[in-house]
């Protein structure tokens, strides 16, 4: 064998190595092919599966990342219903007490006439076992868009658009609070200046920070359109009494008739300055 053809199969053979190589140290979890294999489980997944890295997570999986192992339990439903079609799920967690959470969805009735309210889902052991309701105070002054979080004193707030007539024009924001860790619900309170019917696309958050001096403060963000769309302006009001009563709502963006603002955020930082997006 002559020692130009023994040097090409070398380099063919190196070549072949190197990309082997390169495949199995790869430290980006895009390229690495084992950690997508670790996250398989036995369950048949039909063809038609729209989503094709949807797996229904019926026992404990093991997923392991390039920085830590990771334990997902099974899915649950938390409230079961046929009555209902319940959609844009929020959830949030007591800032005492983080095995207690509350979620919200729209619930819509599926026959007619059609009605609007809100579902709530609740946990106080981390998700083992779920208590709520289908429908939360009065079904006219509901319109969407929950907006669920605990504030230090445990008083669940459920920030929404507001309405007079169920499935009505929106009149605003309104917020429902409880004290009984959701068992009940007080009527709606309205937002003043809260946008009118160009109100939408609403948020909350809270301070949780002991340390901040705003501690226990919470917010409400949202858009208010207007006729033509140019320029949406950005919303916030503040409780600092859990919820009982809230500020004027107050412009926080500047416009322009070449900016869009659509959709809100709220979070507050341990110093307690508020940012939304």
């Amino acid at each position: 064998m002559s020692y130009r053809l023994l040097f090409f199969i070398s380099l063919i053979l190196m070549a072949f190595v190197g990309s082997t190589l390169a495949q199995d140290t790869s430290d980006d979890p895009r390229w690495n092919s084992r950690s997508s294999a670790q996250m398989k489980t036995n369950e048949q997944i039909p063809q038609s599966q729209a989503n094709p890295d949807f797996r229904p997570n019926t026992t404990p999986r093991v997923i392991m990342t390039p920085f830590e192992r990771l334990v997902v339990e099974p899915n649950v439903r938390p409230r079961p219903n046929t009555g209902y079609h319940q959609s844009e799920v929020n959830i949030a967690t007591h800032p005492l007490n983080r095995n207690m959470m509350f979620g919200a969805s729209h619930n819509i009735t599926n026959i007619s006439p059609l009605k609007i309210n809100v579902a709530t889902f609740i946990t106080s052991d981390g998700g083992q076992t779920w208590y709520g309701r289908d429908t939360l105070a009065d079904f006219n002054t509901q319109r969407g868009d929950p907006a669920p979080i605990i504030d230090k004193n445990g008083t669940f707030i459920y920030g929404h658009l507001n309405s007079t007539t169920n499935f009505g024009g929106v009149t605003g924001m309104g917020m429902n609070r409880s004290t009984d860790n959701g068992w009940t619900f007080e009527p709606t309170i309205p937002i003043v200046n809260a946008g009118g019917s160009d109100a939408d696309k609403n948020a909350v958050g809270t301070d949780d920070n002991p340390a901040s001096p705003y501690y226990g403060n919470s917010y409400m963000a949202w858009t208010k359109f207007t006729a033509a769309s140019f320029p949406a302006t950005i919303l916030v009001t503040r409780t600092t009494n859990s919820g009982v009563s809230w500020s004027d709502a107050l412009q926080i963006n500047a416009t322009a008739a070449s900016n869009f603002s659509q959709g809100t955020d709220v979070a507050t930082s341990p110093e307690g300055h508020v940012y939304v997006c």
